[in-house]
């Protein structure tokens, strides 16, 4: 009994120090998490080069970085134009709110209006507008730190085989754990394939539709649902909860 209360003592403990650790180091660990998603890109797309095209290594590296930051350039002017128009049309989506909800209490039998206009009233669009605007502002805020982390890695990489060997110094040990890093390589990469693969079918033929029913910012969405389509399950379900919402506050979409 002792031992069990000892073995959950310590578990309970590493959990909190874990916890205290992800919370108060967040600023460095987050930019450090999307420095390691953009290396592996780069580096799945450089060895990508490399095969198809029998390209030399520095080349295939040199060509994917060009590629991924001409890319994440794009996003960011994508991004930014259209949060500067959701912005200036902020005043509309607030009156069609507030028309939402007038149709919502009449269609469901309540009258008291001028207290639920003054419930709106607190909502404010635009105010909310500029939280997540501001959100986007400490994530471009933090891109020197995100490269900083992702030259790091990229001039790192030449020496993971030989830290393996120095942690593996025996060669049949060394050789099992370089297959099992071989092969969870490969299966990553093939998921990270496939799911671009779907997430790109997936965010065209939304914009498609978007687009023919008239939705503001439908470029925009379809980078949304592109990148939602990577969660398993609750992904595609957000992909068209979002852009149903923003077609609510465009059009005002409850008939009486």
């Amino acid at each position: 009994m002792p031992s069990r209360l000892f073995a959950f003592g310590v578990t309970f403990g590493i959990a909190a120090l874990m916890t205290y650790v992800l919370v108060t180091g967040r600023d460095l660990l987050i930019p450090f998490a999307i420095a390691v998603m953009i290396w592996y890109v780069i580096i799945a797309l450089s060895r990508l080069i490399e095969v198809q095209l029998s390209a030399p290594s520095w080349l295939s590296l040199s060509a994917s970085i060009i590629f991924f930051v001409v890319v994440l350039g794009l996003i960011v002017e994508l991004i930014s134009g259209n949060i500067t128009a959701v912005r200036d049309a902020a005043p509309t989506y607030q009156a069609n709110l507030e028309k939402l909800v007038e149709s919502a209490m009449k269609l469901s039998g309540l009258t008291e209006l001028p207290t639920i206009a003054n419930i709106v009233d607190q909502v404010d669009v635009r105010a909310l507008i500029s939280g997540v605007a501001g959100a986007v502002a400490k994530v471009a805020g933090n891109t020197g730190l995100i490269v900083i982390y992702v030259i790091f890695l990229l001039a790192e990489q030449r020496t993971f085989p030989r830290k393996i060997e120095a942690l593996f110094p025996e060669a049949g040990r060394r050789k099992e754990v370089q297959i099992i890093l071989s092969d969870i390589q490969k299966r990553t990469q093939t998921y990270i394939a496939v799911k671009t693969l779907l997430s790109l079918v997936t965010a065209v033929l939304s914009y498609v539709v978007l687009v023919a029913v008239g939705l503001d910012l439908a470029g925009f969405w379809a980078f949304i649902i592109f990148l939602l389509a990577y969660i398993p399950t609750i992904g595609s379900l957000l992909g068209v909860i979002f852009p149903a919402l923003m077609a609510l506050l465009q059009f005002g979409g409850i008939s009486e």
